[in-house]
């Protein structure tokens, strides 16, 4: 069976925050902060905080350097090679998402960021054949955290 498996996913069109909630509030501004000063330990230490965390976790609540390094390369690595505005086609897909015909799961950790998991679960909610799932004590990074429990989300999707 074909379909989709998307995790905690932004969708082109959909609407943005217009506040965050404390939590994810104080962390975009030691970001900022830190991206005002070129601090790039204090950057890569809020990002982890952030994504890997979660924003109302505690800090360093994933454990196991290989895990934090893992992130943390990932997240540049992509950032080097591809500015974000690269890739963007101009298409508002949030528009046109009766038009996908495939089932869908839309998955996200119970951790993320709350517009996140409000996202995710309006995204299931619009799209004509899904399914919302979470990762209970995960963050932005599920398959990070814990790739098997992913692993088993999308072969139930596809079988």
């Amino acid at each position: 069976m074909a379909g989709l498996v998307l995790l905690a996913p932004a969708v082109s069109g959909a609407p943005e925050p217009s506040v965050f909630d404390a939590d994810t509030d104080r962390l975009v501004r030691l970001w900022e902060a830190a991206q005002t000063s070129g601090e790039i330990d204090e950057i890569n230490r809020v990002e982890m905080w952030l994504w890997l965390d979660g924003p109302s976790a505690p800090e360093g609540r994933v454990s196991g350097s290989g895990t934090r390094a893992g992130a943390c390369h990932e997240r540049h690595r992509v950032e080097e090679r591809d500015p974000e505005e690269s890739g963007k086609s101009g298409i508002t897909a949030w528009s046109r998402l009766e038009e996908i015909a495939v089932p869908v799961t839309v998955a996200c950790g119970t951790l993320d960021l709350p517009f996140i998991m409000a996202r995710s679960k309006e995204l299931a909610d619009w799209l004509p054949h899904s399914r919302f799932e979470t990762f209970d004590g995960m963050a932005h990074l599920p398959y990070l955290e814990q790739p098997a429990v992913v692993a088993e989300l999308i072969k139930s999707a596809v079988s």
